[in-house]
C-alpha cells in the first residue's frame, strides 16, 4: 500500500470513526442515550475547528519507520483540509458530502453510550462519554470529552479494530476552535 493510499485509508477511518458517533438527525431507537455525542458530533461540522490526531496502527508505523501516524485538518465551515507530507489540500469531500455520509454510516451504526464523568480540558469543564460502536469500519470503543459550555468535541480517544490489514489501533484527537482559517495558499 502506497504512503498516500494509507493516509487516504487513515483519513475514510477516521471520518467514519467520526460517523459512528454522530448525526443527531438519524438517531436510531437503539442508540437514544448517544444523544448528546450526536448532537456534539454534528455541531463539530459546523463549527470551524483545527483538529490534530495521532493513530498507532501498525500499517501506519511500517509505512512511518515503526512511528505513530500523525494527521492534521482545518474544517472551516466550508472546507476540509487536510496536511499530508508537509503540504495541505482541501479535500474532494464538501461539508455538506461529509455530514450526509455520517449520516448514513449512523443509520446502519449499532452505538451504546455513557456518561463516564466529568473531567476538564485544557481548562475547560467537560463531560465525559464511553462509547461502543460497531459500523462498515469496524469496531470501536472512545472516550470523547465534550465541553459543558459549547457542546463541542474537545478530545476523543479511540481503540479502533478495524480488522484485516488495518487490524487495531488507537486514535487519539484533538480540537481547537480558536483562530481557524484556511491554510495559506491553498484553494
Amino acid at each position: 500500500m502506497t504512503s498516500e493510499l494509507h493516509h487516504r485509508s487513515l483519513v475514510a477511518c477516521a471520518i467514519g470513526a467520526l460517523a459512528a458517533l454522530s448525526a443527531a438527525s438519524a438517531l436510531p431507537a437503539q442508540g437514544a442515550e448517544c444523544a448528546p455525542i450526536y448532537a456534539s458530533q454534528l455541531k463539530l461540522l459546523k463549527t470551524p475547528h483545527h483538529g490534530y490526531s495521532v493513530d498507532s496502527s501498525a500499517v501506519g508505523a511500517r509505512l512511518h519507520q515503526g512511528q505513530a501516524t500523525t494527521s492534521e485538518s482545518i474544517m472551516t465551515g466550508e472546507a476540509i483540509y487536510t496536511l499530508y507530507k508537509g503540504s495541505w489540500r482541501r479535500s474532494p469531500a464538501s461539508v455538506e458530502d461529509m455530514q450526509k455520509q455520517e449520516e448514513e454510516n449512523i443509520k446502519n451504526a449499532k452505538s451504546t453510550c455513557a456518561v463516564a464523568g466529568m473531567e476538564s480540558v485544557n481548562g475547560e469543564a467537560a463531560t465525559v462519554y464511553q462509547v461502543h460502536s460497531v459500523t462498515d469500519f469496524g469496531t470501536s470503543d472512545a472516550r470523547q470529552w465534550v465541553s459543558k459550555s459549547r457542546g463541542l468535541p474537545l478530545r476523543t480517544v479511540m481503540r479502533l479494530d478495524a480488522g484485516g490489514a488495518m487490524g487495531k489501533s488507537i486514535m487519539v484527537m484533538h480540537y481547537d476552535y480558536s483562530n481557524v482559517a484556511a491554510p495559506a495558499g491553498v484553494q
